[in-house]
């Protein structure tokens, strides 16, 4: 985020970090979406209100940022990459017709909400999707969560070991909550 400074000014601390992830966390747990429209920058994001039990899914204005989507039975899966979507496996990878026309008449170019995956859909550009009211769902519930204790307990070494070699890491990474 180009202007995380300029929000930071504005926001109530106190601050643990100098990042802009923390900003953009503050801002929404006070202002909620309405928050996005106050950010100058890249992004795509996906944040979970604990309190209403919903996901917020918002990307940046021109789109620079990815935020792919896959809706399987019973869940919903996102990531920043094909790649990493659909490595949870159980996605549909076949070729979209509509998505390959664009990209050969257009150079490359699948416009969004389309991909060349069939079971796969991108958020378009300057969207926050509808709030996405999950009931009972607990985002580290596991298989039927978002990040499950497997997930964290690889995400979290890795975590310590970038603060150790330096790197501006923020937030805490916890397997138990």
């Amino acid at each position: 985020l180009y202007n995380h400074e300029r929000l930071r000014a504005a926001l109530p601390g106190p601050w643990a970090s100098s990042g802009d992830t923390e900003v953009l966390l503050r801002l929404l747990a006070i202002e909620g979406s309405a928050g996005l429209s106050r950010l100058v920058g890249m992004f795509a994001l996906a944040c979970w209100d604990t309190e209403s039990q919903a996901l917020l899914l918002a990307r940046d204005r021109l789109g620079i940022k990815p935020l792919y989507l896959a809706e399987t039975p019973g869940r919903l899966r996102f990531a920043s990459t094909l790649p990493a979507l659909v490595a949870g496996r159980d996605i549909d990878t076949s070729l979209d017709a509509v998505a390959l026309h664009h990209y050969l008449s257009f150079h490359s170019v699948v416009p969004a909400p389309l991909t060349i995956l069939a079971g796969v859909r991108k958020l378009p550009p300057a969207t926050e999707a509808p709030r996405i009211a999950v009931a009972g769902l607990n985002p580290h519930a596991g298989e039927n969560g978002l990040f499950g204790r497997e997930e964290l307990t690889i995400i979290g070494p890795a975590v310590e070991h970038a603060r150790a070699l330096g790197l501006d890491v923020q937030g805490p990474i916890a397997a138990d909550t």
